[in-house]
């Protein structure tokens, strides 16, 4: 195993234990708006966490090949959670149609549908190939729903960021600060998400592993910044 390797599950175990410490301090402070959804963002990224890190110190393709599937459980589940808590924090109207909320979760449903059977389809991975290093890595070249995904995370990421910045006149000197703090952490992701859609448009001879060592470090980055808003008041 590499010592690259080994910085990337450190810093996926870091950011799963920040999202988790989040998660216990927001539950002490239900009376805030947004705070559920909140929970469960981080509780989404801690999943996403915990699997990279156990992808990365395993070298069994197929075992791989299933925790890549089980991420997807924490993957798809950030852009309707953060537009949900924003437009909550924000008091936003249509949070309040059951019909609106469950609307944000079909494309993330059927995109682990797609995950679990795209051995039959290849949907959301074209083709599944070694990295061909010693790093043991695998190669997931974007299929069409990929991109059916991607584009709806960050639909839902520039609704749910436009949503808190306009509504930063509205609030009081306290809770803008606040809000200032969630913004500046939801820029990390938006990074690490477009350089994530990069990296699959580049040729498959110098593309590597979406999950690699910088994305350990998006999330540790989105962990951290979005949960040091858990500790206002």
């Amino acid at each position: 195993m590499s010592w690259s390797t080994t910085l990337q599950a450190a810093a996926l175990f870091a950011s799963t234990t920040v999202s988790i410490w989040a998660v216990l301090i927001v539950r002490t402070r239900r009376g805030v708006p947004g705070t559920t959804a909140f929970a469960w963002l981080m509780a989404a990224v801690a999943l996403w966490s915990v699997t990279g890190a156990i992808e990365a110190l395993i070298s069994d393709r197929d075992a791989q090949i299933l925790i890549s599937k089980v991420q997807y459980l924490g993957i798809v589940p950030t852009g309707p959670l953060w537009l949900l808590f924003a437009s909550t924090y924000a008091r936003a109207t249509w949070v309040k149609h059951r019909g609106m909320r469950a609307a944000l979760f079909v494309v993330p449903v059927m995109t682990v549908a797609a995950a679990f059977t795209n051995e039959w389809h290849a949907g959301l991975w074209a083709s599944i190939t070694d990295a061909g290093d010693a790093s043991g890595r695998l190669v997931y070249a974007a299929g069409p729903w990929y991109w059916v995904n991607a584009g709806t995370i960050y639909v839902q990421m520039a609704i749910g960021t436009f949503v808190l910045a306009g509504a930063l006149r509205r609030f009081p000197p306290p809770y803008r600060r606040q809000t200032w703090a969630i913004l500046m952490g939801a820029l990390i992701p938006w990074v690490g998400n477009a350089s994530t859609s990069w990296a699959c448009c580049r040729p498959a001879s110098t593309r590597r592993q979406w999950r690699s060592p910088p994305r350990a470090s998006v999330l540790l980055g989105a962990s951290s910044g979005t949960a040091s808003s858990a500790s206002y008041r």
